[in-house]
């Protein structure tokens, strides 16, 4: 094959779009949060340290990481805040997930 026949099937942006969201989301507990937001919608910090049983700062620690990255966002009832997902394309994530195979 020449060298000019090699090409990619994605733009350069859309690639460095995916890495971006990729890191953002790297962590089983972040993948945790959008599997359990993909099914219930929105959820506050308590709600997610009950089901995860992990702790109360540890949880909002990734929470506010992934909503400064934009990949969620918040709604404040009272003393409450409830998360949901903003960016939409992080639940794609979910079916490559059932679709890994295990080693």
């Amino acid at each position: 094959m020449a060298e000019t026949d090699f090409k990619l099937r994605f733009e350069i942006e859309k690639l460095e779009g995916a890495a971006y969201l990729l890191k953002a989301v790297v962590h089983p507990t972040r993948l945790a949060v959008i599997d359990l937001l993909a099914q219930y919608k929105e959820m506050s910090v308590t709600d997610f340290t009950n089901v995860l049983d992990l702790s109360h700062a540890l949880i909002s620690h990734h929470l506010t990481d992934m909503r400064s990255k934009n990949i969620l966002q918040t709604r404040r009832e009272g003393q409450q805040i409830f998360y949901s997902i903003k960016e939409k394309s992080v639940l794609g994530l979910l079916k490559c997930i059932q679709n890994c195979k295990q080693h």
